[in-house]
């Protein structure tokens, strides 16, 4: 009797790890807005860039039989602004960022140090630019195309199957009139969320505060997406009911 009740306690916990079907899809995107340079821990040790990239890659180890793939993004200001601008742009591929916005002091910087291309590093612009940041991009992952922008295409790209647009200027009038066929996801703050007008295939995802990071849950069957889970994640803070993220060691070894 004992070894039915344990078969069944761990087929039970075998299906809640898996989508919908043995065939669908999961892609777990973690999510910054707007970083403002935040890479080491504060005096109580939470948060921090190297609890970020720890937290990623507990979570890449649920894809053991590689039914999906994790996304790190960060929308903009991850190396802070004016005199508290910090240069630790290797630190990108450290953490295993995909992509990052860059903004225009940003920009500059990385003009004026081209040989910091050498890093490839994964990052967005809004403009050309010397550095030859791209101002989109795109992922295929388990036959899901990706495209990464802060805006759409003049003319919608049938082989993109979603998009993730951290919309950074200007009014969001024009999607009264849009009509769009795949998922548009907008990564917006909590006010302009409150005015959204939500239409068919567009989403939004809303921006996390300081302490925490976003994690939107995407799931597919074939090349449609089924079902969305939207949550903000506590980065080691005080009130989490979580346990305690042991942070990346070799990134705070970069910080020192």
């Amino acid at each position: 009797m004992k070894k039915v009740i344990l078969f069944f306690v761990i087929l039970v916990c075998f299906i809640s790890n898996q989508p919908i079907s043995i065939t669908d899809k999961e892609f777990v995107i973690f999510y910054f807005c707007d970083m403002k340079g935040r890479y080491e821990f504060d005096l109580d040790g939470r948060m921090g860039l190297a609890t970020i990239s720890e937290l990623k890659r507990q979570e890449s180890k649920r894809f053991y039989d590689h039914r999906g793939q994790v996304f790190l993004l960060s929308g903009g200001n991850f190396s802070g602004v004016g005199d508290n601008m910090r240069s630790h742009f290797g630190l990108l591929n450290k953490a295993a960022f995909d992509a990052v916005f860059v903004g225009e002091e940003e920009l500059l910087y990385l003009e004026q140090n081209l040989a910091l291309r050498n890093l490839e590093l994964p990052l967005i612009a809004e403009r050309e630019n010397e550095f030859k940041a791209i101002k989109e991009k795109h992922i295929t992952s388990h036959g899901i195309h990706f495209r990464i922008s802060s805006n759409l295409p003049s003319i919608e790209d049938k082989s993109v199957d979603i998009q993730l647009l951290f919309h950074t200027t200007g009014s969001y009038d024009y999607l009264k009139s849009l009509e769009t066929e795949k998922p548009i996801y907008y990564f917006l703050n909590e006010s302009e969320i409150s005015s959204f007008s939500f239409k068919k295939n567009i989403y939004t995802a809303q921006c996390p505060s300081p302490e925490k990071i976003g994690k939107l849950s995407l799931f597919f069957r074939k090349k449609n997406l089924i079902r969305q889970r939207q949550e903000f994640i506590p980065l080691n803070s005080k009130d989490s009911n979580n346990s305690w993220l042991e942070p990346d060691r070799e990134i705070i070894n970069e910080l020192k």
